[in-house]
């Protein structure tokens, strides 16, 4: 991907480090859970302490890809910005996102386990009724069907936290999306800073590019190319638009003279 250097690789490592914290939240669900299943026993300790780790994991990822971003929009022709501002403005944005991320994370979570546990329940009622109405069975066979319909069902119910509340695949998501949305705003840090040292002696466009390629979605293809005066209004943060969103932007940015009598040439230079 050309906006960000190795990022395929630093997906792939919050990724990682997003699923060992999903297998391990997984495992002590399915204990807490208990037999039978009741999604109450996951207690606010529980939730909370999965909620503490995603955020440190993803701002810990999100603080460095920040930096990554602000600084690869710095050409020769600009300032240099000090460090200090870039890690603040890193450290302040990377604390309010990871928080704003987690606590809809921790609550779909929580409507997926519950769903897990309701599919549960209606899978061992569902057999009980078939074993009861079952001709013929005496109250031994009653009792080992109906064992075999419980193992059944915890199977079930462990395949459907794995392949859905704490998948491989939804960490994925999150990783793409997190790293899309830090590059944008790095990048945008650092045009905010750049605009503060030209006191106003520069203008800046964004234009929305995707990786152009067979997996880009009908929501952003339309947008490739665009400046943002298309695009602003609706999604005025830039990429990422949707999860496992991959789109980023290039900038053009306008130097523009102090004193145009004496110097009336613009400086142009696309950052991309």
């Amino acid at each position: 991907m050309p906006d960000l250097h190795e990022r395929y690789a630093k997906e792939d490592e919050l990724a990682a480090l997003i699923l060992a914290i999903f297998i391990a939240a997984r495992d002590e669900a399915i204990l807490l859970l208990g037999d039978p299943p009741n999604a109450r026993n996951l207690t606010a300790e529980f939730w909370n302490r999965l909620a503490n780790d995603l955020r440190e994991t993803l701002q810990a990822h999100m603080l460095r890809i920040y930096g990554v971003a602000f600084d690869r929009m710095h050409r020769d022709e600009f300032p240099v910005i000090d460090d200090q501002i870039r890690d603040t403005l890193a450290e302040e944005w990377a604390a309010q996102k990871a928080t704003q991320v987690v606590i809809p994370m921790i609550g779909h979570t929580k409507d997926l386990v519950s769903k897990a546990v309701q599919d549960h329940e209606q899978s061992v009622s569902a057999a009980t009724a078939a074993i009861m109405a079952a001709a013929g069975l005496t109250a031994i066979q009653q009792a080992e069907r109906r064992r075999a319909a419980i193992r059944d069902a915890n199977q079930q119910l462990k395949e459907q936290l794995e392949g859905r509340a704490f998948s491989e695949e939804r960490a994925r998501a999150i990783a793409v999306t997190e790293t899309t949305g830090a590059v944008t705003a790095g990048e945008v840090g650092f045009i905010g800073e750049l605009e503060a040292a030209y006191d106003g002696y520069i203008e800046s466009t964004s234009i929305w590019i995707t990786e152009r390629d067979e997996r880009v979605c009908p929501l952003c293809e339309p947008l490739d190319g665009k400046p943002g005066r298309i695009w602003r209004e609706a999604w005025p943060s830039g990429p990422p638009r949707h999860p496992i969103c991959r789109c980023h932007l290039e900038w053009i940015v306008f130097l523009l003279p102090n004193d145009r009598d004496q110097n009336p040439d613009e400086i142009v230079v696309t950052v991309a």
